[in-house]
Order: C-alpha cells, then structure tokens, then sequence
C-alpha cells in the first residue's frame, strides 16, 4: 500500500532539508534520521497512506505530487489538498497514534522518503526545532482549511478556479513571468475545486473567450491580472 523500495539514489539529507519539517534541525538530527529512513517510490494513482490505517510512518516527499483525500459515503473523493516536493504528511500520526484521517495517492510517479514512528518521535523528543515547526505547520494549515471551507461555502466553482489559477499567476509573477505550467490535469482541478471536469473545462474556456489568459496544453499564459482578480469574487 506504501509503495515499493526504490534503488534509484537519492540524496536522502538533502530531501530533508527541503522540508520545511527538517530544516531547521541540528547536523546529527538529519544523520540519525537519514540513517533510518527508507527511499520509497510510489507509482501514479497508487496509494500511499490509506484512510482508517494505523499510523506506522511519516513521508517527506521528495519528487512527484501527492493528492490528501477523503473518501464519502456514496464513493466520492474529494480532494483536501495537493502536496510538492519538500511537503510532508502523515506526522500526526507519529505523535497521537490515531488512525489516519485521510489517504494520500500519487497524482504522478513519486519520490518519498519514509521515516518510521519510533525514529520520528526520537528527533522530535530530542531537536526542538521540529516542535517549533509542526506548530507553525498546524497552525498554516487550520488557517488554509478554514478558507477552503469559506471559499466552498461563499464562492461559486467559476470563482475558486480564478482564486486558484490567480495564486499560481502571483507565484508566476514572482519570477518575472506571466505564464506557469498547470501541474494538475482538468479532472484534478475538478477534485481539489469540488467541481466536474467538465465544468472547469468550460470555464477556462470563458476565460480564454474573454481575453483574461490562454491555455496551451498545460501552458497558462496570464493576459489580464486584473480581470482575473476581479473573477475571483464574482458568481460566474
């Protein structure tokens, strides 16, 4: 369920350090840890932590995109949230023992390194650091679930796509360019939007007609930040 044991070679400390997690740790926090952990490679669609299983590990990731999920009554997935490479999950588990709350599966081929419970509580008992930065961690993550939940509750699907493809623009812009590369297909942007791949096909479409940005392939390119802005708070 976890993924395979990967042979490809994987500097194993520098992943670590990626991670917002680690890396701020002490040299002999990341050696001890490095020591213990597995390279684990986890193939697209497949299953990484399923929801309800006891907790046994956390993953840093260190290739690939992962995609958090709940799975309803009637079989739907919806989509919690998507991670990057230097995100990590499943380290709740590591101190509560609760079952898991979510599963997590690989959007695309996946890299992660898998830290055992007993070496994760070791370094946390041991390096502050890791404290300090789970309780940032948790506190930034209440902050963006509550305004997904807002977002769900106030903003149409058209609106939160325009939040969305304004947030990666902003993150674009940044750079000094007004195109990004959408890393989430049409029906993943349906999961994480709560909406139909057909809708969100349809409403990139609007915005293309209506002059605001171009879409080639997963290419976006940004014509009118403004406007895009001003999508984003109004019911399409």
């Amino acid at each position: 369920m976890s993924g395979r044991a990967d042979t490809t070679v994987v500097d194993v400390a520098r992943s670590l350090r990626r991670s917002p997690l680690f890396a701020d740790v002490a040299d002999s926090t990341i050696a001890s840890v490095t020591a213990d952990a597995r390279v684990r490679r986890v193939q697209r669609g497949a299953l990484l932590i399923m929801e309800g299983d006891a907790p046994s590990s956390m993953y840093v990731l260190a290739d690939g995109f992962l995609r958090v999920f709940t799975t309803s009554l009637d079989g739907m997935e919806p989509t919690l949230t998507v991670l990057f490479p230097g995100d990590h999950v499943g380290e709740l588990g590591m101190l509560d023992g609760v079952v898991r709350s979510a599963s997590v599966g690989a959007l695309r081929d996946s890299t992660v390194i898998d830290i055992r419970r007993d070496t994760f509580v070791s370094a946390y008992e041991c390096d502050g650091a890791i404290s300090r930065t789970l309780v940032e961690h948790l506190a930034r993550r209440l902050r963006s679930t509550s305004e997904r939940l807002t977002d769900l509750t106030i903003l149409d699907l058209g609106a939160r796509l325009a939040k969305y493809l304004g947030g990666e623009a902003e993150l674009a812009a940044a750079r000094g360019s007004k195109k990004f590369e959408l890393l989430l297909n049409q029906s993943e942007l349906g999961q994480l939007l709560g909406g139909a791949r057909q809708s969100i096909n349809q409403m990139l479409a609007i915005l293309e007609r209506d002059d605001i940005l171009t879409v080639v392939g997963r290419q976006v390119t940004v014509i009118d930040a403004e406007r895009l802005a001003q999508r984003a708070a109004l019911r399409w």
